[in-house]
């Protein structure tokens, strides 16, 4: 009685654990099947409804966030300080090769102004910021005081000014590839002098992009990347990757570009 008592137990414990692991696996096919139906519901595409919400949704995540480096960086303000001294570096190899002049820049994607207070305003006498977030404007207006003058929400912008440097950093992730490539085609438009890009791509070029459904960002594949500035009509005339990052996030990819439409430089 006491081997058949024993056997009857193990044989229970053997069915719970098969009955644990059924509905594991059904609630990770449920989530599985959830994750695909949102990113084929916002895949890139036309449909006005589906990227007003995208946008919105994506609105909504960074008026959540604290107006700090730590919050413009999503945790990661530790690597500020190598973010802004590679910048350096990459912006000073290309304008030495390509003279451009220090009169006015862009900083598309401003946040708190942590790119102009560190790197651009040592450059250029005027800087223009545009973000989409206007607590965000109003924390680098404060904290720069007359160090920039133009300060705009990031919504269809249209650049009215001429530039000779333009910064665009951790903002095309939000966009998808149609209005990415427009907004390249208008800011084009009032270059004359170096685009810039700075961006974390995918660790290789298997998959086009994934999206992140937590704050709707596309990270790209750099030769997808590579693609879109071609349709825009700029050309690259200057690459590097973003040194001294942890690894466990995507690395970051530098790109400089040149008007090829205006025939700048």
């Amino acid at each position: 009685m006491n081997i058949l008592n024993l056997s009857n137990v193990s044989f229970e414990k053997q069915l719970i654990k098969i009955s644990i692991f059924y509905i594991l696996y059904q609630f990770i096919y449920f989530i599985v099947l959830l994750m695909k139906f949102n990113i084929n519901r916002y895949k890139i595409t036309s449909n006005k409804t589906l990227l007003n919400d995208w946008y919105k949704q994506s609105e909504i995540y960074w008026k959540q966030q604290d107006p700090n480096y730590n919050g413009m960086m999503g945790g990661y303000d530790s690597i500020n300080k190598i973010d802004i001294q590679q910048s350096i570096i990459f912006f000073d190899r290309c304008q030495i090769k390509f003279k451009i002049e220090k009169e006015r820049a862009l900083d598309l994607g401003c946040g708190i102004g942590r790119i102009t207070d560190q790197f651009l305003s040592k450059h250029f006498k005027e800087i223009h910021l545009v973000d989409r977030n206007q607590d965000y404007l109003n924390k680098a207006q404060e904290s720069l005081k007359m160090r920039s003058n133009d300060f705009k929400i990031l919504t269809q912008f249209n650049p009215e000014f001429q530039y000779d440097c333009i910064w665009i950093q951790w903002v095309s992730i939000y966009l998808q590839d149609d209005d990415f490539i427009n907004l390249l085609k208008r800011l084009q438009m009032k270059n004359r002098g170096l685009i810039f890009l700075k961006e974390n791509v995918l660790f290789d070029d298997i998959q086009t992009k994934q999206i992140d459904l937590q704050d709707f960002q596309i990270t790209r594949s750099r030769q997808h990347y590579r693609e879109l500035i071609k349709q825009s009509g700029l050309r690259i005339i200057g690459e590097m990757e973003q040194v001294g990052i942890p690894q466990e996030i995507y690395p970051i990819r530098m790109f400089c570009m040149l008007n090829i439409i205006n025939n700048v430089l």
